[in-house]
């Protein structure tokens, strides 16, 4: 059993890996193989030493071979298993599909041949139009459509003969892999002494032998079939060639004369009215197909609404049910697919309305002065052909969908199958199809306005690439101007003023643009300059001519200051038509309520801002503010965040970092120093002692080595001597200096032990003396008791 799993998932491999035919005539259970010198398959031929006559040979042999297959009812020749029987007939049916298609080819390569020659003489010879210039703009669209098609013809045929050489290139593969099965199948069979064993091996050495025939066969077709794309891609080359020419020759003189505007509208309210025609159809339609949807739901709620036959089994109740639940749900499909219907004909005229207005307005820009429009009109092109192709990638994505429900559905047919619930799977398939249809045509009428677009998109653009350098330098101007006027006018934010006409109060709202506030300001500039100038006059002639006194003069002429700027403000509000309604916002209860409310808020805003542009800290710095140590992470308009050694994430708010002292390890440079204090017994040296520290301060790979690590022999204690490891690290480099230190001291603990220096610890010396003895000086008193 495990053998016959493993030959048969060989066998669906191979036929997954899709075996070709080849021109072959038997030598497996009946089919002859032609052979080659040594009993290997004969070489594949170029197209050119193949004939139709030679193909259609071998496609009658290799049917009268599956004729024969067919007449044999399955039946397993000796040495067999049913895997390589069913891998067999696989490969006999492929043979004949592949000589067909082989045929048919050589049929056609010779006239794809002379058409390819006659374009190209066509091409050559041609000198240009009957007709004189100027030529019709419609003609260049056309003629650009041609080439936008033949372009896409010649890709195509490119791709097609890279798949061709890739086919061939498999095939060979196959070939060669055929011929070592063959050979070793060969050995085997000459060693063989029992009939069972000679029988298998000829099995095997035959069906090995099909296989490097079908692969023979295989690359002979995908030469043909590449000659073939290699013809159809010169022709159209050749005629890419001619139709460049030719509009090259009709962009130098065109004209959009009214009457090929006449024309264009004439044919698209020609397919409007027939669109027409087809909505109203659809409208009338309509309410036939809501009520075949109301009449299935009615038939199912009251078919579960009764009570169950008594000769009825409940497996037959709900099998009824289930099929009158799928006619109602085909009835819902029939109606959206109506309704999908309906709106395909509005887009469809609302696309009409687009495109007859695109030709009337391409018309006016044609045949106008005003070339400031284009600009304008190329970006509305811009965006009508991005939406076209939204719309386009939504349509392609229904239509998938709907092609999977197709393919459900067909899956459904090869079930078990009631006849009602079979016809309902029909049933269902079309309705699938019809809505498929209705989104294809959809698709291709957006498809073809897309492509109009991208034409005219295509005249703006190559009409300003055609230009003079004076053109371009006046495009340049235009366009500056254009975005000068753009900014003046943008729109800062609008407001409603209250306005009396023949006694009625009529609220208008009024535009605050930048133009408006520029002018406002530069006003005000003006008349605070002047006025100041002429105030300034006043008070010399008031205090030095007058004798007044300078005191009450100079605040008299500071309130007639504000005095006139404030009537100067007013009339440059309303010079600019600027309702001083934009200014009520600043005054009331609520404005006092939300200054103090949002106090603390705006402190902290502002701190923000101070914080981004000063930038006393950054992100990724190391900072010590109050009792809250860590990195910051980062910094916003409100508060920041500082993440400490333990993982938490603190919000500090911003006004904290600039009223308090920060302490900013990393805020110039990201080395920090740090230092590890060790006590050492008095009898060691002091100098091998720094040098054991130094070592492992060294041999750390955290601890950088500019600047230096240094030791310090920081005291005499009462127990030992003490040393001080001063080393520096990196927090740039994701460094921890606590985890570092840890390390560090572990590591001197370890040298120090072996270089026999021992770190003591804490000791007292206690003398014991009789009471007869008098005290020692400096003893420590015995505790009594």
């Amino acid at each position: 059993m495990r053998k016959s799993l493993i030959l048969g998932s060989a066998m669906w491999l191979a036929l997954a890996a899709g075996f070709p035919a080849a021109v072959c005539a038997g030598g497996v259970g009946g089919l002859a193989l032609p052979v080659g010198s040594a009993g290997s398959v004969a070489p594949a031929k170029s197209p050119a030493e193949i004939d139709s006559a030679t193909v259609a040979t071998a496609l009658a042999a290799a049917e009268a071979d599956l004729q024969k297959i067919a007449e044999d009812g399955g039946a397993v020749p000796a040495g067999a298993t049913q895997e390589e029987l069913l891998e067999r007939n696989h490969l006999s049916r492929h043979l004949v599909d592949t000589l067909i298609r082989h045929s048919e080819a050589l049929e056609r390569l010779p006239e794809a041949r002379r058409r390819g020659d006659e374009r190209q003489k066509e091409e050559k010879s041609w000198t240009g139009f009957a007709l004189p210039p100027p030529y019709s703009l419609l003609l260049v669209d056309q003629l650009r459509e041609a080439l936008g098609t033949v372009t896409v013809e010649i890709q195509a045929a490119t791709t097609r003969r890279t798949m061709m050489d890739e086919e061939a290139g498999e095939a060979e593969k196959r070939f060669k892999a055929a011929e070592v099965l063959s050979r070793q199948s060969e050995e085997r069979l000459s060693m063989e002494t029992s009939v069972e064993g000679r029988n298998r091996q000829t099995w095997l050495h035959d069906l090995a032998r099909l296989r490097g025939r079908i692969a023979v066969e295989d690359i002979s077709e995908a030469q043909t079939q590449a000659a073939l794309a290699d013809a159809d891609e010169t022709m159209k080359r050749a005629e890419a060639h001619l139709l460049e020419t030719q509009l090259g020759q009709a962009r130098k003189s065109v004209r959009f004369s009214q009457s090929d505007l006449d024309d264009v509208l004439i044919a698209i309210d020609r397919q409007r009215a027939q669109l027409e025609e087809r909505a109203k159809r659809l409208n009338e339609a309509a309410a036939a197909v809501h009520q075949e949807v109301e009449r299935a739901q009615q038939a199912l709620a009251e078919a579960r609404a009764q009570l169950p036959k008594a000769t009825e089994a409940p497996a037959q109740r709900a099998a009824r049910l289930a099929v009158l639940a799928q006619w109602a749900e085909l009835r819902q499909r029939q109606s959206d697919n109506h309704d999908l219907a309906v709106e395909s004909v509005q887009r469809l005229l609302e696309l009409q309305n687009w495109e007859r207005t695109g030709w009337q307005y391409r018309w006016h820009l044609f045949n106008g002065s005003d070339s400031d429009k284009v600009p304008e009109a190329r970006a509305l092109l811009d965006q009508r052909i991005a939406q076209l192709e939204s719309w386009s990638r939504y349509v392609e994505r229904e239509i998938e969908l709907s092609n999977g429900r197709i393919g459900e559905f067909e899956l459904r047919q090869k079930g078990m199958l009631s006849a009602a619930e079979a016809d309902l799977a029909l049933r269902f398939i079309a309705t699938e199809r019809d809505r498929t249809e209705v989104l294809r045509s959809a698709q291709q009428a957006m498809e073809n306005f897309r492509r109009t677009l991208m034409v005219w998109r295509e005249e703006f653009v190559s009409g300003a690439d055609d230009r003079s350098v004076g053109g371009v330098a006046e495009a340049w101007a235009k366009a500056v101007r254009r975005g000068i006027q753009a900014f003046w006018n943008f729109e800062l934010f609008s407001a409603e003023d209250s306005l009396d006409i023949d006694g009625r109060k009529i609220v208008a709202t009024r535009s605050i643009t930048i133009g408006k506030s520029l002018g406002v300001v530069l006003l005000l500039l003006a008349g605070y300059l002047l006025s100041g100038w002429a105030l300034r006059g006043i008070r010399r002639l008031a205090v030095g001519h007058l004798g007044l006194n300078a005191g009450p003069t100079n605040t008299v002429l500071r309130w007639l200051h504000f005095s006139l700027l404030s009537m100067l403000f007013i009339v440059a509000l309303y010079m600019a038509n600027i309702p001083l309604t934009v200014f009520a916002f600043l005054g009331g209860a609520l404005a006092i309520g939300v200054g103090f409310g949002t106090q603390v808020l705006l402190k902290n805003m502002i701190s923000g801002v101070m914080l981004l542009v000063e930038r006393p800290l950054r992100i990724g710095d190391m900072v010590e503010v109050g009792a809250v140590v860590g990195t910051v992470t980062n910094i916003s308009i409100r508060s920041s965040t500082v993440r400490t050694s333990d993982g938490i994430e603190i919000l500090v708010p911003n006004s904290t970092f600039i009223e308090n002292n920060v302490t900013n390890w990393t805020y110039s440079n990201a080395k920090v120093r740090r230092s590890v204090s060790v006590g050492v017994d008095y009898a060691a040296a002091p100098e091998r002692v720094s040098e054991v520290l130094l070592a492992v301060a060294r041999d750390h790979p955290h601890v950088v080595a500019d600047p230096p690590p240094r030791v310090l022999l920081e005291d005499f204690g009462a127990d030992s001597m003490g040393f001080k490891l001063q080393y520096w690290i990196d927090y740039g480099q994701g460094a921890d200096g606590s985890l570092i230190a840890s390390q560090l001291r572990v590591a001197m603990a370890r040298a120090l032990a072996a270089a026999g220096i021992g770190i003591p610890f804490p000791q007292r010396v206690v003398y014991l003396k009789k009471e007869d003895d008098p005290p020692v000086e400096g003893a420590v008193a015995p505790h009594e008791g």
